[in-house]
């Protein structure tokens, strides 16, 4: 009987404390940096190119003219968000920028995102998707 006393107290007395919140560091742990979203990602553009994205060369037209990837649309950087809606007006439909480091494609991809088109892509260079 005595025994049986015991362990239920013990069990009690474990139960009762095992709940009781416990200090912690109250420092806050910062999460980890995920990828980011402006990293040039020439295999998921050449997939989407694949599929059907519409292809333009944000560079000069000078840069264009010595050589784009087959059936790209040359609009530079400093006018895509004024020349896309007459190209594309779906703002679903996958679009891939480059140029020639990925710089003047992610500024291309930032104006894009701003005007609503919800699947853009940099692709980084000219040389990243042939």
């Amino acid at each position: 009987m005595r025994t049986r006393y015991l362990i239920r107290s013990m069990l009690i007395i474990t139960a009762f404390f095992g709940c009781m919140p416990t200090q912690t560091n109250t420092t806050p742990v910062k999460p980890p940096a995920e990828k980011s979203l402006s990293t040039p990602a020439p295999s998921l553009a050449r997939a989407a190119i694949e599929q059907g994205a519409l292809v333009i060369d944000v560079r000069a037209a000078e840069e264009f003219a010595t050589g784009h990837y087959p059936g790209a649309t040359n609009i530079p950087h400093t006018l895509i968000s004024k020349k896309i809606a007459s190209i594309e007006k779906d703002k679903n439909k996958s679009i891939v920028v480059y140029c020639r480091s990925g710089n003047r494609a992610e500024v291309a991809k930032r104006e894009l995102t701003k005007g609503g088109y919800l699947r853009v892509i940099n692709a980084g260079g000219l040389a990243d998707i042939k």
